[in-house]
């Protein structure tokens, strides 16, 4: 048999010719699984990859243990295989697709569904209240901040990692958000928030010993430090400035401080859920939610809204108020 290319090598082609039909941030994504795939399998060319080694890929770790991940991850490996080795099947690269038995061979478990969650306003300030008592100050303060760009600016999680200090226009009240597919977009950020950002600033610069670098995130990592060599009797974890947190991480914060506050099963994703919530019971017009959401249409917004159970609660307690009783 002769040896076809390596995975790598066909990458660039591989996009070039499904340019429109694949985004940037999905090639990103593809680009990472494709290349562990090869990384798993380093001898091995295109041709030579087997639909057992797909399927020991998407099931097992590089150690041969089963993976800990979700069913919906596996599945989209499953697409990416299916999509890069039908190309190749159609690019002449190789004569036979090693992932079309994926489907029958891979049962994945279909995932249960959690159920959205809206928080109200009491229970967002609990959030808050719940990072100030922490016994870690600057920990708590970090905390408060990424809970604050899902509840003050709805950002999405891997949009919270990613800010920098130079995404912030503080004087303005605003941030810049690189959104889904490329977009750039300008969100206003209540004083409340703007205020919290000024003050952790302040902290890090100190921290640093220097002013903040405008390229320098954010959100930090904290590191265990304070040992004995600090006159501490254990290790207490340390602020890292400079280093950025991981989406693990950030996502760990979200669901402790909802526990904390009895929402166990609270994600970040429902804090961007909630602030479109609250706008809409404070009165604010679908259109401007739409704007701030950075939805493409206002039906993509009105769907969001739509399953928020508190309406339908309010609108059918609204509706039988005062049936069944008599004025005297």
């Amino acid at each position: 048999m002769l040896r076809g290319p390596f995975i790598t090598t066909v990458l660039t082609r591989f996009f070039e010719e499904n340019a429109t039909a694949i985004r940037p941030t999905t090639r990103r994504t593809w680009t990472s699984i494709l290349r562990r795939l090869q990384r798993r399998y380093p001898g091995q060319r295109v041709n030579e990859i087997t639909a057992d080694d797909l399927r020991d890929f998407i099931l097992k770790d590089d150690n041969g243990r089963p993976r800990q991940v979700a069913p919906g991850t596996q599945a989209g490996w499953r697409t990416v295989f299916r999509s890069f080795f039908g190309w190749c099947v159609f690019a002449g690269i190789i004569d036979n697709d090693p992932s079309s038995t994926l489907a029958r061979t891979i049962k994945l478990k279909p995932q249960p569904i959690r159920p959205h969650i809206w928080m109200t306003e009491d229970e967002v300030g609990s959030l808050f209240d719940a990072c100030r008592a922490d016994a870690n100050e600057l920990r708590g303060k970090r905390d408060a901040l990424v809970l604050g760009f899902g509840v003050y600016a709805g950002l999405r999680l891997h949009e919270i990692v990613k800010v920098m200090w130079r995404d912030l226009n503080l004087r303005a009240q605003t941030l810049s958000v690189l959104g889904k597919g490329g977009k750039l977009a300008t969100v206003p950020l209540p004083p409340q928030f703007v205020e919290m950002l000024f003050e952790w600033q302040g902290l890090y610069a100190e921290g640093l010993g220097r002013p903040v670098e405008p390229t320098s995130p954010l959100l930090i990592a904290f590191v265990n430090g304070g040992g004995p060599e600090f006159g501490h009797t254990r290790r207490t974890l340390m602020p890292a400035w400079g280093r950025k947190i991981g989406s693990s991480a950030a996502y760990k914060i979200v669901r402790a401080r909802g526990t904390e506050i009895g929402i166990p099963r609270l994600a970040p994703h429902d804090l961007r859920r909630s602030y479109a919530g609250i706008l809409e019971d404070r009165g604010v017009a679908l259109r401007d939610i739409k704007t701030v959401m950075r939805h493409s249409s206002i039906a993509t917004t009105e769907r969001y809204l739509a399953d928020n159970p508190k309406k339908v609660q309010d609108s059918v307690s609204s509706a039988l108020a005062g049936l069944g009783t008599r004025s005297a």
